[in-house]
């Protein structure tokens, strides 16, 4: 769940407490150096800061106007402004920003000519003007005040010094706004480790930037660590304050907001509820808004959760206590209209849910709110609601008023102005081409597509927030179904090849974008002759630059660092131009990623090889299947995703129901497409979906055999990567094989056909699989003590083909902490765990990757990529070919089959052949329960099927030999007939 307002809100309440204590602690110092009643002062001081705290402004205002008034009676000038500075803070809590504006600006007028005497002051103003921009959302211009400040404190009191710590603090939180994330976090550890290094780590300050560093971890994406600090906080503040103050209450509202982020919706609900109550408890709440936000919030989190009385409950709370404590004219409440608005959209009542959009609408107009991305963001969410009615014209009126709020123009070209908002624009995009299907305004709806495609290429490349990622994500598949959908309509209509040739581009697109980014790329360079020096330096650059512009590092000003950005650009555009100078072909596909045609496609088939493309949608399954001589297309509903669960589920529990559960899928999934298959010798299967989880050689056809018995099978990364290998010649090098086969102290006392592997077992398969291997191949072996992950980093990027018989632990919730097991306890480098973000930073030349273990090509599934496994990780390295396991691997079975494999890569087969064969060779002394499905057909073969040696290798030696013995035949013979006559002469 996603509350836009969640973020800006939470800053807000705590930004003005943090600036009112900076104010107390200048007072305290400054006071005690000065002849007057410092107790007294103090006193009404002290009221007016703690019912500040409190809530209670009308009389924390009271109590700062009274102890000024006692200041300025008796000369004391920094007292006077920072009792006024107090009232200012009082007056941005209530949303009166130009009164407090006023005090700030006549404090810098009636003190600017005192020259450096009450520059603390003048700097403490700017501070304040800071905070005004932040809450009036002028970020940039904050973040300039805060500049100022800083650099005046750095240079009177240092960096390590409190004052200078608050408004790194400050800075960071502003750029959290802005989602420079690096950046905020950085300046938040900074002010953090002044106020621990000065106050101690259980101070309440400590406390106060744990709770926002976990605010702007979450929004970065880092959930896990965010959870860590925020948690830390509460514990900070209930030791300072007590369990039931207000600074309590708001981190329970920030824990609440990162389990919401997680999906936790209960333990969410738990800290709103837990929040509510603390804040409730205080004596005074007329003027809390942060109660009404709570409220809010809360009722969001129970409408996506489909409670609908209390949902409604709360919303209404929630405006009732924004309404009492800043009024119906301030934007806090505006935004609790569009919270309703949403909350009625969840609940299905659309019709009351366009009331609110429109009231809020309204009053943004009224009162000039200052956020065009909501106010286009309510257009977008209120034409879904007219969606929802079939009232598609007032819809589609109401999706481009949002693009014009977020100044993008739509033209067939596809040339866009600036927008505010790339991916809500791209998403209103979607509506509008969904409303143009339902319209069947096919030719339309293509045009959106086609622009959101390429605006989509450059978002894509610039993003960081990973929330921001998954929407990218989803956005690029959801547009590239579309495109699907309305090509195929278009070639209903027209029978024109070229919408077949959209479907295909499309289906491609949507599949393995990073691996082909990456190889495609490697593939230009290469083919175009750009040296790796000059793609080594643009690279660094780029992260030079990257750095810069993200982490902004506080120690240079911001002259030297625009100054620096500058000059890294200027460098970057030179490369560009020796680019188009002189790799032109390379320059142009960079900036067009060449993607291959299915024509081309189709010209780089052999006769026989049959490949089939899927997609699926919520409610259809489209398959193209494609040959050297033909195309076919083919719609349907789709109901494959329960047969696929059932039928890995049965496999992998040795069923006994596959039987029918395969016939099905055959019939679901081929069979629509089966007159393409009757010259077909080999089966290639491309899909970014589930299809990934089952081996689909083990569908039976209508004559109950096993298609793997009738075709050769394997599994495409993308037809871009096929086209690129089938036009680069493999070379097999004298380090052939690597193999590793850790050992395992812990074993269990089952048979060895039920011991697979997983779960640290014993696996005395394993050596003898890399042993029997080695039979075949030359290479290194490293079994039991030695089969460490820092042998295998130092070996690993000299051998072609690399064998790991070893465990495997797969993490779907974050594949890259998925990770291969080697043996730990002989190894004092690493610990012993290959992660999948290791794989991916590796230089390897393998040319095949065997992953004997368990679930080693199962992972989570992701949009426009596929599926993000072990295989995916070594795919993205350039490794053209992977062997992976889709269920656990038994110990005894798969050393079988990995010998026969072995054999046959060695005769020369293609691999796909050579798996298929290993798995009739198998089968033909298989007994009883040995040849269920289960322990023989778990591995498939990832990309490029070709062989790994050439099979006519022998030939050549034993043409050398004969030629050989012939020509001294021949010489002999030749000698023999001349000596006679060289006698005679």
């Amino acid at each position: 769940m996603k509350n836009p307002s969640r973020i800006t809100n939470s800053f807000w309440r705590f930004i003005s407490i943090f600036f009112e204590l900076s104010l107390l602690l200048s007072m305290n110092i400054n006071a005690q150096n000065h002849e007057l009643d410092t107790v007294k002062y103090l006193e009404d001081y002290t009221k007016g800061f703690n019912f500040y705290r409190s809530g209670h402004y009308d009389s924390s205002s009271y109590y700062l106007k009274k102890s000024g008034l006692y200041a300025e009676e008796n000369g004391y000038v920094q007292g006077f402004y920072k009792s006024n500075f107090g009232v200012a803070s009082v007056l941005i809590a209530k949303a009166q920003y130009d009164s407090a504006l006023a005090i700030y600006n006549g404090a810098i007028a009636e003190l600017s000519s005192s020259g450096n005497e009450y520059s603390d002051i003048i700097a403490t103003a700017n501070f304040g003007k800071g905070l005004i921009s932040y809450r009036l959302l002028h970020y940039n211009e904050a973040i300039m005040y805060y500049r100022e400040v800083k650099a005046f404190r750095e240079s009177k009191f240092g960096k390590k010094h409190i004052e200078t710590g608050k408004v790194y603090a400050n800075l960071g939180m502003t750029f959290d706004l802005i989602n420079l994330f690096d950046s905020s976090i950085y300046y938040q550890k900074k002010s953090m480790q002044v106020f621990a290094d000065l106050l101690g780590d259980q101070h309440e300050y400590v406390g106060r930037m744990k709770h926002n560093l976990a605010i702007a971890y979450n929004l970065k994406g880092d959930q896990e660590t965010a959870l860590s600090l925020i948690k830390d906080a509460i514990e900070i503040r209930e030791s300072t304050f007590g369990a039931n103050h207000i600074q309590v209450a708001l981190s329970y509202r920030s824990l609440g907001t990162i389990y919401d982020d997680m999906g936790l919706w209960d333990y969410a609900r738990e800290c709103y509820q837990k929040a509510i109550s603390i804040q409730e408890s205080t004596s005074m709440t007329d003027g809390n808004s942060e109660l009404g936000n709570l409220y809010a919030q809360l009722a969001l989190n129970l409408a996506y959760n489909k409670d609908t009385l209390l949902s409604l409950e709360y919303i209404q709370k929630a405006q009732s206590q924004l309404t009492r404590s800043v009024g119906k004219e301030h934007a806090l409440y505006n935004l609790s209209l569009e919270n309703y608005a949403q909350i009625l959209y969840e609940l299905g009542d659309y019709e009351r849910s366009i009331e609110y959009f429109e009231l809020f609408q309204k009053n943004y107009q009224l009162y000039a709110f200052n956020d065009q991305n909501n106010l286009a963001g309510s257009y977008l969410k209120k034409g879904q609601a007219l969606s929802k009615l079939s009232r598609y014209d007032q819809a589609l009126s109401n999706y481009h008023q949002a693009l014009e709020l977020l100044r993008i123009e739509m033209s067939p070209g596809g040339e866009l102005a600036s927008f505010s908002s790339p991916l809500m624009a791209l998403k209103t995009m979607r509506e509008i081409g969904n409303v143009h299907v339902i319209n069947k305004k096919y030719i339309e709806a293509n045009e959106v597509v086609n622009i959101a495609i390429g605006v989509l290429r450059k978002v894509r490349g610039v993003i960081q927030l990973r929330e921001d990622v998954a929407v990218s994500n989803q956005l690029w598949n959801d547009f590239n179904l579309l495109a699907i959908e309305v090509n195929f309509h278009l070639y209903e209509e027209r029978d024109d090849e070229i919408f077949l040739n959209n479907i295909y581009a499309a289906m491609n697109r949507n599949r393995a974008s990073l691996i082909r980014s990456r190889q495609v790329d490697q593939v230009s360079r290469k083919k175009y002759n750009v040296p790796d020096s000059l793609h080594l330096k643009e690279l660094n650059l780029l992260s030079r630059l990257s750095t810069l512009q993200s982490d902004l590092d506080v120690d240079l000003d911001l002259q030297t660092k625009n100054a620096q950005i500058s000059e890294l650009m200027f460098q970057i555009e030179g490369i560009q131009e020796v680019y188009a100078k002189d790799y032109r072909e390379y320059f142009a596909s960079k900036q067009q990623p060449a993607v291959v045609s299915l024509d081309d496609y189709r010209v780089g088939l052999n006769r026989g090889d049959i490949s089939l493309h899927y997609s699926f949608t919520d409610s259809l399954c489209y398959i193209l299947g494609v040959s050297k001589e033909s195309i076919l297309v083919h719609r349907s509903k789709d109901n494959s995703r329960e047969a696929i669960d059932g039928f890995r589920r049965n496999l992998t529990a040795q069923g006994d129901s596959i039987d029918i559960l395969a016939k099905n899928l055959y019939a679901h999934l081929v069979k629509p497409v089966a007159s393409l298959l009757e010259s077909g010798k080999r089966l290639t299967f491309y899909s970014s979906d589930r299809l990934n989880y089952i081996p689909m050689g083990l569908l039976l056809d209508d004559d109950g055999a096993f298609l793997l018995t009738k075709y050769q099978i394997s599994y495409g990364v993308s037809p871009d990567l096929k086209y690129a290998e089938n036009r680069s010649l493999l070379t097999f090098s004298e380090n052939q094989f690597l193999g590793f086969a850790p050992d395992f102290k812990a074993s269990r006392a089952n048979s060895p056909v039920d011991i697979v592997r997983n779960e640290l077992n014993q696996l005395p398969g394993a050596k003898a699989e890399i042993e029997t291997i080695k039979q075949f191949f030359d290479g290194s072996t490293f079994i039991g003590e030695k089969a460490t992950e820092s042998n295998f980093i130092e070996k690993v990027s000299s051998f072609d083909i690399i064998h790991l018989a070893t465990h495997a632990i797969v993490d779907d919730a974050d594949p890259d902490r998925s990770r291969l097991i080697f043996n730990i306890s002989t190894d004092s480098t690493n610990d012993g765990y290959l992660h999948v973000a290791e794989i991916y930073d590796m230089d390897l030349k393998a040319k095949l990757v065997t992953l004997s273990a368990c679930n080693t090509g199962f992972g989570q599934i992701r949009k426009g990529e596929g599926v993000i496994s072990l295989s995916h990780a070594f795919a993205y390295n350039g490794v053209p070919a992977t062997l992976v396991s889709l269920w656990p691997a038994s110990d005894k079975s798969t050393p079988v089959i990995m010998k026969y494999f072995y054999e046959n890569l060695s005769k020369g087969q293609d691999k796909d052949v050579a798996l298929g064969n290993a798995q009739k060779s198998y089968l033909q002394t298989a007994k009883g329960k040995a040849r269920h499905p289960f322990y023989w057909g778990g591995f498939v073969l990832i990309g490029d099927e070709r062989p790994i040696v050439d099979g006519n290798s022998w030939r050549l030696p034993v043409v050398i030999a004969v030629l050989i013995l012939l020509t001294l035949l021949g010489v002999g013979f030749y000698r023999k007939r001349r000596l006679p006559s060289l006698s005679g002469s």
